[in-house]
């Protein structure tokens, strides 16, 4: 199977790509979510687009999160079709995302915001499905941010110049903010770390805001074996069932991705806040 980019030949300055969204750059971006990851096939299952789960407006803004930059980017929405078995596999959309450019010096000025849609082999793509995202902003230096609804914000560590080559945060020699913690080693990529299931860029086990409890609530509160179905933060595997105990259960993936031992454990970002 060839896995070449769905968009190679369109990561182009406009004009001289018919792109989705403003005029300005085409950014071209690839990353994988750890959870619905698989090592065997080597891309990420589209159990939620398959379940037909996926909404066609983005859930960002009902999770708080507050866009930037020159256009309205909350309610942004796709057609039905977008959502569609597609001719390859590697193409087929997984889930929203959100992609940010910052300031080139400094990670923590969030510049622009597009909610964007991530395909099974990682490429994140405008609101056709297609698409490199576009901002409308200059050409130049910047920082990329991805974040995701229950996995750990990621930022580039330097400015990488755009429009330019894919920005590729599954490989090694992409260098990010806090590299030793800041994405999960799913051999021989890396991706997104899971269990942020509060939105708030920190894995945690116990304490206030942790990760687990909204699991545990998803499923009644009470009876720990219930399980339960939808589109959901708690569901950290993205296989669209909410389980908090037995096998592919949503919690034990929290425990592992802070260290799998130490339920006290917090995994922080640096300055990654998806809300400034």
């Amino acid at each position: 199977m060839e896995m070449r980019s769905p968009y190679d030949d369109l990561a182009k300055a406009f004009p001289d790509c018919g792109c989705a969204g403003q005029q300005g750059i085409a950014v071209a971006v690839r990353a994988f979510l750890q959870g619905p990851y698989s090592v065997f096939s080597g891309m990420m299952a589209d159990h939620l687009r398959v379940a037909g789960l996926i909404p066609l407006t983005e859930p960002y803004t009902g999770l708080g999160y507050d866009p930037v930059g020159a256009a309205p980017q909350s309610g942004s929405a796709i057609a039905a079709s977008v959502l569609d078995q597609t001719q390859s596999p590697l193409t087929d959309i997984v889930d929203w995302v959100i992609l940010e450019l910052r300031d080139a010096n400094d990670g923590s000025i969030r510049l622009a915001t597009r909610y964007a849609l991530v395909q099974r082999f990682g490429h994140i793509v405008d609101l056709d499905g297609v698409s490199p995202v576009r901002f409308a902003a200059p050409p130049g230096a910047y920082r990329v941010a991805v974040l995701h609804r229950n996995h750990k914000g990621i930022v580039t560590s330097g400015a990488v110049t755009l429009p330019g080559p894919l920005v590729d945060f599954t490989s090694g020699s992409l260098q990010v903010v806090s590299a030793s913690t800041a994405r999960a080693a799913m051999s021989p990529v890396l991706g997104l770390i899971q269990g942020d299931v509060t939105f708030n860029d920190f894995v945690s086990y116990v304490g206030n805001n942790n990760d687990r409890d909204p699991i545990l609530l998803a499923v009644g509160g009470n009876v720990p074996t219930n399980v339960a179905t939808g589109y959901s933060n708690a569901d950290v595997n993205m296989d669209g069932v909410i389980k908090y105990v037995g096998p592919d259960n949503d919690r034990d993936p929290i425990l592992s991705a802070i260290g799998g031992s130490i339920p006290t454990n917090v995994l922080p970002n640096t300055y990654l806040h998806s809300t400034p």
